[in-house]
């Protein structure tokens, strides 16, 4: 990656290039040729790419005026000059002996190019056109030489406009955006089979006509796979590169692929759905910029880039309002753009044909590939696709209920459906506990879609079977806590222990009570834990482990350390008599473990998980997914008393075992990466850290929902350690924004979380002195919160940012009734620019009065 000092001395030095004419931009290069040739290579490939970026910026239809001298072709009646590119002028024109006078399109190449490299270059292409034979690809159908020994082909005539203008100016809604897309998809897979990319994929070279037909045309930097060695095809496609649908290996040099056309329909698709551009930054157009921007920043979301004004574009797309808009470009379509837009090719679709089957799956409502393994989400996606069947299916189901009701005096009809209602539990059952493999917290949150759609099937059954209602409640409690969703589950066991009566067994209420006082514990309902706990039987050992465990977790969480480990001690100890594989058991260790480590007994910690360690490996292989679980907690018990090089070792040691066993997309592998970062920062290898936290964000990503709160804090470490270590403003406000829009979609319950990383992107932007967003965060984002949504931590940082953005952006301070004169007349242009400054400033400071004279 080029270092920040490197870009700015090649953007100073080619910003002093463009300023000069022609002749002394030569003899500058020459000059520089021989101090610098690295450098003047540089510059001479951004002068190169600038010239492309204006003609992209400025596209205009070609008229006749702009051809003075049509060119002669043998045996071909020129009519008109239709385009002109970089490369050479399109005409249309009439084979001479052809008695019905089919128009053609004949592209003529720009004959002052150097004659080597352009008959190459115009042989590659004919080669290309003549293997492709595609209903959505312009035909080709001969090539020669013009009289003035100009090559040409002939191609068929495609009486179209590219695919931006003719969607807008026809108001495509987005689903018919992508059906068209899917035409481009047709073409590019028939010429991914021949070993064929296009790699200039781009609205001007992609045209609809009148009837909806889709071609895709100019093949002019296409390359043959077979042919990547082929130095002349490089040196080729680097000059004639288009900047603004490069994928990022080709602005960087390396070797394009399938993957590189998947980049680029990925940038028609944002464009087309979004209206925007991800990567254009209004403030700063350079190319130099624009480039970085590409390699280095991450692609934001569609949703982000629409901004509250874009009314007409959401009315051109046949939305209500933008909200609407930007609802209908997050979920599975926005996914799937931001799949063919990563960095890495391998990390995208590996062709067309691929990509063509997710959006299929987008429009017909089928599950997308890389959420093939959610089973909840599946089910959503059957009920979308059915939703007439599935309503019958309901009514049919409420008929059967009362015939079942009607005829319960007939004892076999009772017992059958009877039968039916306990087989169906114990199905259900059986599918939620299979959601959690490992039995212990923290399992994959993508479970999270299934309790949201399963949730929604319980409430009928409350009135009509209250048992039946309360079973799955309970079953639903379960998996709620092991997928990290503690206040779900707490409304879940309160609706079943409202739906039991006097008959139900003492064996389920206790179930109940201990699922009810676990959900307290881990959302942090507290009240009245104490009085819950004392009132829970402890009939059997695991009855009594399990108390004993909850003792403990709610005395740390009462700072009361050593009641903790005793209680845990407790735990451990009842739970030998358990056997060795019971999940119970493991759990009563790693607290343990855990409680040790915040009483400041680390020794005692790291005891508790050698002996694990020692069991495990008695009864279970090395690469166990306990054994790697509690080898991970090892090291993060470490952090902080151990050196820091050593504890990399042992990272280093650990990763590829951890990576055999739940592989690079799982939420282990994800932590093991925000651990390595922790553990870099700590040695103060502050630039590998970054590279660790960017990776643990990707991890996270990868093996949750983007809004999953694992996801969320790594984003926002990420953010937060980019600012910090003074990477690119634009990289570290593309990170605090994606983090911002996918907030918004999460699951994350915590709203003083959310607004510590609002008032931390609030520092940032006031730190880059970027007022008018840090005043609109400030307002927009911060004042309308309740104010116990704002924790001490919070309040005080918010409180300092405050003042230094009253500083910085020209606002009268906060608790002054008086403004400078500049200042005064500022306010009197618009006087709500800096109307939240004043309460968030009163907001900070009344809540640490509060927590003041509450000590």
């Amino acid at each position: 990656m080029t270092s920040d000092t490197d870009l700015e001395q090649l953007q100073s030095a080619f910003e002093a290039l463009v300023a000069l004419n022609p002749d002394d931009q030569g003899r500058r290069l020459a000059d520089l040729e021989n101090a610098a040739p690295a450098l003047a290579a540089k510059l001479r490939r951004l002068i190169e790419l600038d010239a492309e970026y204006e003609a992209a910026e400025q596209q205009r239809p070609v008229s006749l005026a702009d051809s003075t001298t049509l060119p002669t072709l043998p045996g071909y009646e020129v009519l008109d000059l239709v385009g002109s590119g970089g490369m050479g002028q399109v005409y249309r024109a009439i084979q001479c002996n052809d008695a019905q006078r089919v128009v053609r399109a004949v592209k003529v190449l720009h004959s002052e190019r150097s004659p080597d490299q352009l008959r190459e270059r115009f042989e590659a292409e004919c080669k290309v056109l003549s293997e492709l034979d595609h209903p959505n690809i312009a035909r080709y159908i001969a090539s020669g030489f013009s009289e003035k020994g100009a090559p040409y082909v002939v191609m068929e005539f495609v009486d179209g406009e590219p695919i931006d203008r003719w969607c807008d100016a026809r108001g495509k809604t987005l689903a018919q955006r992508v059906a068209l897309v899917r035409q481009l998809l047709a073409a590019l897979q028939h010429a991914h089979q021949r070993l064929i990319v296009h790699r200039d994929i781009k609205p001007n070279n992609v045209l609809v006509d009148a009837s909806g037909k889709l071609f895709l045309v100019d093949f002019g930097i296409a390359k043959r796979l077979a042919d990547a060695s082929s130095a002349s095809a490089t040196v080729t496609s680097d000059r004639f590169l288009s900047l603004l649908s490069a994928a990022p290996e080709q602005l960087s040099g390396k070797a394009a692929s399938t993957a590189t056309d998947v980049y680029a329909v990925g940038l028609l698709l944002f464009r087309l759905l979004s209206g925007n551009d991800p990567f254009t930054d209004s403030d700063d157009a350079s190319p130099v910029r624009y480039q970085q921007r590409v390699l280095d920043a991450p692609a934001p979301s569609m949703a982000s880039r629409v901004k509250e004004s874009d009314t007409m574009l959401a009315t051109s797309r046949r939305f209500a309002s933008v909200a609407d808009w930007r609802r209908a470009l997050r979920g599975d379509l926005g996914r799937v753009v931001l799949r063919c837009l990563r960095k890495s090719p391998e990390e995208r679709y590996a062709d067309a044909g691929s990509l063509d089957r997710d959006l299929r799956a987008v429009l017909e409502g089928w599950p997308i590939s890389e959420r093939e393994s959610e089973p909840v989400y599946r089910l959503r996606k059957f009920v979308g696709r059915h939703r007439p069947g599935v309503a019958l299916a309901g009514l049919a189901a409420l008929l059967l209920a009362g015939l079942w009701w009607n005829a319960e005096l007939q004892r076999a009809r009772a017992l059958h459906e009877r039968d039916r209602a306990e087989a169906a539990t114990r199905v259900l059952t059986q599918s939620f506990a299979a959601a959690n493999p490992l039995g212990v917290s923290g399992g994959d949150a993508r479970v999270s879609h299934v309790l949201d759609a399963s949730r929604e099937q319980l409430h009928p059954l409350r009135e009509e079977q209250p048992e039946l209602f309360a079973t799955l409640s309970a079953t639903l409690a379960e998996v709620e806590l092991s997928a990290g969703r503690p206040s779900e589950a707490l409304q879940l066991t309160r609706d079943a222990l409202g739906a039991v009566d006097e008959t139900a067994s003492d064996e389920w209420v206790r179930r109940l009570r201990q699922l009810k006082a676990r959900a307290q514990l881990e959302a942090g309902e507290l009240t009245d834990l104490q009085a819950e706990l004392d009132v829970l039987p402890r009939s059997s050992v695991r009855d009594r482990v399990e108390h004993s465990i909850l003792l403990g977790r709610f005395a740390y969480l009462q700072s009361d350390l050593d009641a903790a480990v005793g209680h845990l001690q407790i735990a451990n100890s009842l739970s030998s008599q358990l056997a060795d594989d019971d999940a119970l058991k493991f759990e009563a260790r790693i607290f343990l473990a855990q409680a040790l480590r915040l009483n400041e007994q680390p020794a005692q910690a790291i005891e508790v998980l050698d002996n694990t360690l020692a069991s495990l490996s008695h009864r279970f292989a090395v690469d166990h997914p306990r054994i790697v679980l509690t080898q991970l907690r090892r090291i993060e018990l470490q952090r902080g008393f151990a050196p820091a090089d050593r504890l990399l070792q042992e990272v280093n040691a650990l990763t590829p075992r951890l990576e055999t066993v739940f592989g690079t997309r799982s939420a282990p592998y994800a932590r093991l990466l925000g651990l390595r970062a922790q553990i870099q920062r700590q040695a103060g290898e502050h630039v590998a850290s970054l590279s660790s936290y960017r990776a643990a964000w990707q991890a996270w990503s990868a093996a949750t929902a983007p809004g999953h709160p694992n996801s969320l804090r790594a984003l926002f470490n990420l953010a937060f350690i980019s600012s910090r270590l003074e990477q690119p403003p634009e990289t570290v406000d593309a990170l605090y924004l994606r983090l911002m829009d996918d907030a918004k979609a999460g699951i994350e319950q915590d709203s003083s979380i959310h607004n510590y990383w609002r008032v931390s992107y609030l520092e940032f932007l006031v730190d880059q002195q970027k007022c008018t967003s840090a005043l609109r965060v400030a307002g927009a984002e911060l004042v309308a919160q309740p104010h116990t949504a704002f924790n001490p931590p919070t309040l005080k940082l918010l409180s300092d940012v405050v003042d230094k953005l009253t500083r910085r952006c020209d606002c009268p301070a906060a608790t002054s009734t008086a403004a400078s004169e500049a200042t005064a007349s500022s306010l009197a242009a618009d006087p709500e620019r800096c109307a939240a400054l004043p309460r968030l400033s009163a907001l900070a400071k009344a809540e640490a009065l509060a927590a003041s004279g509450n000590h």
